[in-house]
């Protein structure tokens, strides 16, 4: 419980760029080099500030889901089952947030639904409606106003009876948190996509298994928020994201295969609690650093640093002690970039203190640093194009790279 009370607090001294507990806006953002602005930044129900999945009643596929809906990614979207477009999706968000717009982007063509519904709740079980629309044939956001009402719990849902499919390309809910969020461990026993698996939060860092086949690695960290993470199936890899619910029953992922590239972006994961009593025959070993040693470069998602950019030690101990073996004897690179506040200059600044401050705790555990090469790169970011705050969170991390 320390721990996790640290990590909220963190949470909260990192969100001291927007205004009370509200995810940071990027309005006025420049594109700088490989990052473009986000003109859906202050949307709550995106899986960057901890939105998430509650139940759905169906999509086309596991790359058309609810999921798609929240990435904050304009190009993806949630279609319908086949036939029955009377559908009802229900996401979470981890804080109360006093709701003051709601909104979905649709596209041109024949699947616009003729009506949406959309609820509020603040335990899930109650709801509240807020409004009934018809969405205009368009591809721009549209936005309209609710009564002001406090919530933790969205409900949309599809009145549109006549087409085979329905399709929207994100819901909105604009307003601003007014509580600090509720952050349940993502450690224990989960069934993903109907497979066994088995995760480990220590401090931030986080690793765990998928009893896929072959299975799946994962390796990452969290901001208490959402968990960063880079997967391993075999020869194939990528970047994941999760998500869960207030109650801590419920994960939301999404994964890109490789890079986290937009056009490499995959499927869903779905994810439960396992019931009561039940404790699956995970494989021993666990997911971490050596299954990926494949990897040129390693985000290092499990550190944690405060506000003026200095090493958490409780929350990073973890991701430290998995990189000091690593570095023995080999000549290597660890790289910080931030690209989320508003000039290079501020970029700059947070990932030298970062630097500075890892430099230092490496040395202090007997790591030879003169091997190292510590670049506090800034938002100086030459990988895919950041087009989504998700995107822009995966990347605001730090690197080790070896072969310098």
């Amino acid at each position: 419980m320390k721990k996790l009370a640290l990590l909220a607090c963190l949470l909260i001294a990192c969100g001291e760029r927007s205004a009370g507990f509200s995810p940071p806006r990027e309005d006025g953002l420049k594109p700088v080099l490989h990052i473009e602005p986000d003109t859906d930044a202050e949307n709550l129900l995106n899986l960057a500030y901890g939105a998430a999945v509650v139940s759905r009643t169906g999509e086309l596929n596991l790359e058309l889901s609810a999921v798609h809906a929240i990435d904050g990614i304009s190009t993806t979207a949630w279609i319908s089952s086949p036939g029955a477009p009377d559908e009802t999706l229900v996401y979470s968000l981890l804080s109360p947030s006093r709701l003051k717009r709601v909104g979905v982007t649709v596209s041109v063509g024949d699947q616009v639904p003729r009506g949406l519904a959309f609820d509020a709740s603040m335990d899930g079980k109650t709801w509240r409606e807020l409004i009934s629309v018809e969405p205009q044939k368009h591809n721009e956001r549209q936005l309209w106003p609710v009564p002001e009402t406090v919530a933790r719990y969205v409900r949309i849902r599809s009145l549109d009876r006549e087409k085979y499919y329905v399709r929207a390309r994100a819901f909105h809910v604009l307003g601003d948190e007014v509580a600090p969020p509720d952050t349940p461990p993502f450690g224990g026993c989960w069934t993903i996509n109907g497979q066994r698996a088995s995760l480990q939060q220590d401090g931030a860092r986080i690793t765990g298994t998928i009893e896929s086949e072959p299975p799946t690695y994962l390796e990452g960290g969290t901001d208490n928020r959402v968990a960063m993470l880079t997967w391993q199936q075999g020869a194939t890899w990528g970047h994941a994201v999760l998500t869960r619910t207030p109650d801590g029953r419920h994960l939301t992922g999404l994964r890109f295969f490789t890079e986290f590239e937009i056009k490499w972006l995959g499927d869903a994961w779905y994810g439960d609690k396992c019931r009561a009593g039940f404790s699956p025959p995970l494989s021993s070993g666990g997911g971490g650093l050596k299954p990926a040693l494949h990897l040129a470069t390693y985000p290092l998602y499990g550190l944690a640093f405060d506000s003026k950019g200095q090493v958490i030690e409780e929350l990073s101990k973890a991701q430290l002690d998995a990189v000091v073996p690593l570095l023995a004897g080999r000549r290597a690179r660890i790289t910080s970039y931030e690209v989320r506040y508003d000039t290079a200059e501020d970029n700059r600044r947070v990932t030298a203190a970062r630097v500075a401050s890892l430099r230092a705790a490496l040395q202090a555990r007997g790591v030879d640093v003169s091997r190292i090469e510590f670049v506090a790169a800034g938002n100086n970011w030459q990988g895919p194009i950041l087009r989504s705050t998700i995107q822009r969170l995966l990347a605001s991390r730090v690197e080790l790279s070896f072969g310098t």
